[in-house]
């Protein structure tokens, strides 16, 4: 099931993973590149630019998505800012 998550963005359509996650006893059997394949070829029908997601590098996803050609992009940064509260009492 493709949630359809398109991003306009100087380069054309861009198709946002938020989420992607192969059950641990699934996973190393090819699924999740499967997935990836599949989304691909239905992406080019769609005219989407590319596929961006975001993961961190030190969990396996990140060596998963580099052997399915994802890459880092070398002129973006993923930011965060924490919200701070107030201690209750």
């Amino acid at each position: 099931m493709f949630i359809r998550l398109y991003v306009n963005w100087w380069e054309g359509r861009e198709y946002f993973i938020k989420e992607f996650f192969i059950a641990r006893n699934k996973q190393n059997q090819g699924a999740g590149r499967t997935f990836l394949h599949l989304a691909d070829r239905f992406l080019q029908d769609q005219d989407v630019a590319c596929i961006i997601l975001a993961t961190e590098k030190h969990v396996p996803a990140f060596q998963f998505y580099q052997n399915n050609g994802f890459s880092v992009l070398k002129d973006s940064v993923h930011m965060v800012k924490r919200v701070t509260h107030k201690e209750k009492g």
